[in-house]
């Protein structure tokens, strides 16, 4: 069965804890690379969600990936104390950015 990890904030990975999702809160840079590289080499996961300001670490291994087509998918939420958050629901971000309704 195919799934989700979030690479987040604690509370971004809180967040989606609740609802099933597992994730990874990195500490530094070399954390979220490695995070990253570990869920991207793994078939059982379809979308990987990601909050912006560890996407900011990771832009040239996002867009590599991404150039690549292959899967999972990379999804950039922002994080709910960001500006760009505006109080919506954690669900409402993730709708803006992949255009559907999970």
């Amino acid at each position: 069965m195919l799934r989700f990890f979030c690479i987040g904030d604690s509370d971004t990975c809180c967040g989606f804890a609740l609802a099933g999702v597992a994730g990874e809160n990195p500490e530094t840079s070399e954390e979220a690379e490695a995070a990253f590289d570990r869920v991207r080499h793994d078939p059982a996961i379809a979308i990987v969600i990601i909050t912006e300001e560890i996407a900011a670490h990771l832009q040239g291994r996002i867009m590599e990936h991404r150039v690549s087509g292959s899967r999972p998918m990379v999804v950039e939420i922002p994080a709910n104390l960001s500006d760009d958050f505006e109080g919506g629901s954690l669900m409402d971000s993730i709708r803006q950015a992949i255009g559907i309704s999970l």
